[in-house]
């Protein structure tokens, strides 16, 4: 958002005031960080697009540009606003009065310190806040809420009504390309990035769900999203399965949008009621992004009920038993491939994706018929386990599952 006034930094609507006198031309100041809106109110300015946020942020110096401003293409003047080479917004001199000149370069230059030092003061603030809300969230989602009354009264004093029920998603994110900043300028930037994943989840939700809370937990984002009413499933409005893969699925076509090369993977619980429902969304949740990397594919979207056998895995505390099914099974196909550069263990894992038809997996592999019996045979001799033994086959298919899951690193 655009404006030129606001509560959050008390110091800027002054400075803003002062240089609108100095170049007689209007001032805006740009940016997304919450607390500082409400400044020309009647105004309508498009914000800096990608492009031309990409272009200020490696300029790191004030540069022309033509912007719209109420429905019209306008000269200006941008100047970045960065701190630790972030772009937390822009400060604009719209040729509205008179032509624009190479004063008005460097009275923006000469603004920009003290405006950072007003921003640096909004997002301190803002980062004492959100440091509350995550503790009181992380109790609710850690399940440590002694008392439902008391938390849902601090709720309140956020805006949150946590007497509501909620659908969970859990957001997982990488992506920003490999920085060579130091440990320090690298933990800033990655506190920034979750600082803005939180504000751009807060405005896809503001028209479509009031009363959504998003945090920024561990590695994922973390989304509540309130449901009311009944269906004729029994499921209240909004908690359908369908629906909500498909606010799931825009929601991460939104992020994917706004971070450009950025990779999403959202999680989606089941629907639980209350508080205590709200940790079992999450955990499903988290468990649906660590276990259902095979299902979720190019969608990115992965529901716990698609879970399939791997929710039966997910239960497993004690690894032990699964590991020696693993390594009687796919870890004797692991062992070999890499020592014959072989491809064994894909073979299987297509066999039974094609249900077990030998010509369906050898057009998938580009292989003769006869390559595949090969294969299941050297499978068969290696393991112990013959295909088409029906118990000793879905020991085998445990085994590539629980493969599946050793590939991810989360067990």
């Amino acid at each position: 958002m655009d404006y030129g006034a606001g509560d959050g930094g008390k110091g800027i609507p002054a400075l803003v005031e002062a240089m609108q006198q100095m170049t007689d031309n209007l001032i805006t100041v740009g940016s997304d960080i919450p607390g500082l809106d409400g400044l020309f109110k009647g105004r309508s300015i498009f914000p800096l697009s990608r492009l031309q946020r990409n272009e200020l942020k490696a300029a790191k110096r004030s540069i022309r540009m033509e912007r719209m401003l109420d429905g019209r293409l306008t000269p200006c003047i941008v100047t970045p606003l960065q701190l630790s080479d972030e772009l937390y917004g822009d400060v604009t001199c719209w040729q509205t009065k008179r032509p624009l000149e190479e004063r008005d370069f460097h009275l923006l230059d000469r603004a920009v310190p003290l405006l950072a030092l007003e921003f640096l003061k909004v997002i301190t603030r803002n980062d004492v806040e959100q440091a509350f809300k995550d503790d009181l969230l992380a109790e609710v989602l850690d399940g440590n809420v002694p008392d439902k009354a008391e938390t849902i009264e601090r709720a309140r004093l956020y805006g949150w009504d946590l007497s509501v029920d909620y659908q969970v998603f859990a957001i997982a994110y990488a992506g920003g390309g490999q920085s060579q900043d130091n440990l320090e300028s690298k933990e800033l930037r990655l506190q920034e990035q979750k600082r803005k994943l939180v504000r751009k989840a807060n405005e896809f939700f503001r028209f479509r769900g009031a009363g959504t809370i998003a945090l920024a937990r561990k590695e994922y984002l973390v989304i509540l999203y309130p449901v009311t009413g009944g269906s004729e499933n029994g499921l209240p409005e909004g908690a359908d399965k369908s629906a909500v893969i498909q606010t799931a699925e825009a929601i991460r076509k939104q992020l994917s949008h706004d971070f450009g090369d950025w990779a999403f993977t959202v999680g989606i619980g089941r629907f639980y009621r209350g508080l205590e429902g709200i940790r079992q969304g999450y955990v499903e949740a988290v468990k649906a992004i660590r276990l259902g990397a095979p299902v979720a594919q190019e969608k990115g979207v992965v529901h716990f009920d698609d879970l399939g056998v791997f929710r039966i895995l997910s239960q497993f505390h004690d690894w032990n038993e699964l590991e020696d099914i693993y390594k009687e099974t796919i870890g004797k196909l692991v062992e070999y491939d890499f020592s014959n550069n072989s491809n064994l263990v894909q073979t299987l894992t297509e066999y039974f994706a094609c249900n077990c038809s030998l010509n369906e997996t050898a057009e998938k592999l580009y292989v003769h018929v006869n390559t595949m019996k090969y294969r299941l045979q050297k499978i068969e001799q290696l393991t112990g386990h013959g295909i088409h033994d029906a118990e000793k086959r879905l020991l085998l298919h445990l085994g590539i599952h629980i493969h599946q899951i050793l590939q991810t690193g989360h067990y």
